[in-house]
């Protein structure tokens, strides 16, 4: 009966310290400050609109197309680039 405690008494103790350490583990923050840094950073970037050129001809042409008839179409894309 003795044996039947002690190991209960052990299963249990096991039980109460791997609890702990998940419960610590959890509630800590240990992001560095590289890491914070790095997330501001990312998060900063958030609601930057798309700009595109006013006209394919002002040198950069952002957010046109060269179509299939050889003129610049506006696309709305921010990847598209044309230049006439």
């Amino acid at each position: 009966m003795k044996k039947i405690i002690v190991k209960i008494t052990f299963a249990l103790a096991v039980v109460v310290a791997t609890g702990y350490t998940v419960y610590s583990s959890q509630t800590s923050s240990k992001m560095s400050g590289i890491a914070l840094n790095n997330v501001e950073a990312l998060a900063s970037g958030e609601g930057i609109g798309v700009t595109c050129s006013s006209s394919c001809s002002d040198g950069v042409g952002r957010c046109w197309l060269l179509s299939a008839s050889g003129h610049c179409v506006f696309s709305g894309y921010q990847v598209d680039y044309c230049s006439c």
